[in-house]
């Protein structure tokens, strides 16, 4: 098992700068290997990484102190808030496609999913936070 700790400026969201990593490395592969599917990769992933992303703000943003009542609400308002995200975005890229591709937007997102549960596996807080 492979550990990274990774620098206080991004150590809440590790798990979003490990997923921007996984996409410009899986668009510029797809860009090499096949020139009509790496832009609809790059939707499929940016719609996996921003709700993530805000789902991580919600939670964290309003300090690191907090009843735990204050916690579940704000973990579950994110929740609600990064499906609300992820149904939009899917909305807006169905119909800005016109049905070119959708299968790359989908293997886009799912290799960002994974990548978001892989992460919260191998990715630890680095040892000032604990």
């Amino acid at each position: 098992m492979v550990i990274v700790n990774i620098p206080n400026l991004v150590q809440y969201y590790r798990i979003s700068a490990l997923q921007i990593v996984v996409l410009l490395v899986g668009v510029s592969g797809l860009a090499i290997i096949n020139p009509n599917g790496w832009f609809e990769f790059g939707l499929g992933g940016l719609n996996a990484i921003v709700p993530y992303a805000w789902f991580s703000y919600r939670v964290i943003s309003k300090g690191q102190v907090r009843k735990s009542a204050q916690m579940v609400a704000m973990a579950n308002r994110g929740a609600i808030e990064k499906y609300i995200l992820s149904a939009a975005g899917f909305l807006s890229i169905f119909v800005m496609l016109e049905q070119s591709n959708t299968l790359f937007v989908f293997i886009g997102f799912f290799a960002l999913l994974a990548t978001q549960m892989l992460g919260a596996v191998f990715i630890r807080w680095p040892k000032s936070i604990n």
